[in-house]
C-alpha cells in the first residue's frame, strides 16, 4: 500500500462544500452550523475514488475541477468523476522504458493553470528527468483534445492575472538545470 495515499494534498472550495483532496481520493466536508465532526454537526464523506497529487494540480473551471493524479487526469463535477487522459495514457506508465513518462518523484513541483481564452487546462510535469517541469500536458477540455508542450527552460510556477482587464497566463521561468 502507498503510505502517502491517505495524506491530504489540498483543499478545494466549490458551491457550499469543502473538498478535501488526497492523492488517491476526494472527500467532502458538509455541515449546517459547526464543521467539527466532534462537537458540531460536520461530517466527512467520500466523494470520488480519484484525487490530486498536490494542491497546485487541481483547477476549478466553472462547475468542473480538473485534477492530475497517479492514474491520469480526471474531471470532477460533484457526483461525477470522469477520466479524460486515455489518449496520453503511456505517459503515466512508469514501466514504459521506450517512451517518456512522468517523473513522479518530483510531483511536489507539478502545477496547473487554466487558459480561459483558449479553454485549455495545462498541467506542468517533469518528463525529461529534471526536477522542475519543462513540459505541459495540455487539454482543450471542451473538445477533449490533448497535446504536449515543451518549454526551453523549467516552468517553476504558473498563475492567471490580468493585463488591460483581460485574463493572462503568467509563467515563472526557472533556471536551466
Amino acid at each position: 500500500a502507498d503510505s502517502q495515499s491517505n495524506e491530504v494534498t489540498g483543499l478545494l472550495r466549490h458551491d457550499s462544500f469543502l473538498y478535501v483532496l488526497h492523492r488517491k481520493k476526494i472527500r467532502r466536508l458538509t455541515y449546517q452550523s459547526n464543521p467539527s465532526p466532534v462537537g458540531g454537526d460536520g461530517g466527512i464523506y467520500n466523494a470520488a475514488s480519484r484525487g490530486s497529487v498536490n494542491q497546485r494540480c487541481a483547477l476549478l473551471v466553472t462547475d468542473i475541477a480538473g485534477m492530475l493524479d497517479d492514474e491520469g487526469v480526471h474531471l470532477f463535477a460533484g457526483p461525477d468523476d470522469i477520466p479524460v487522459s486515455d489518449a496520453i495514457r503511456a505517459l503515466f506508465d512508469v514501466n514504459d522504458n521506450e517512451n517518456p513518462s512522468i517523473q513522479w518523484r518530483y510531483s511536489e513541483n507539478f502545477h496547473a493553470v487554466y487558459d480561459s481564452g483558449n479553454q485549455v487546462m495545462r498541467w506542468f510535469v517533469c518528463l525529461d528527468g529534471g526536477r522542475y517541469p519543462r513540459h505541459a500536458l495540455a487539454l482543450d477540455y471542451l473538445e477533449r483534445r490533448w497535446w504536449i508542450e515543451e518549454y526551453y527552460r523549467p516552468i517553476a510556477s504558473s498563475c492567471v492575472g490580468q493585463i488591460n482587464g483581460r485574463p493572462q497566463i503568467f509563467l515563472e521561468i526557472g533556471r536551466a538545470s
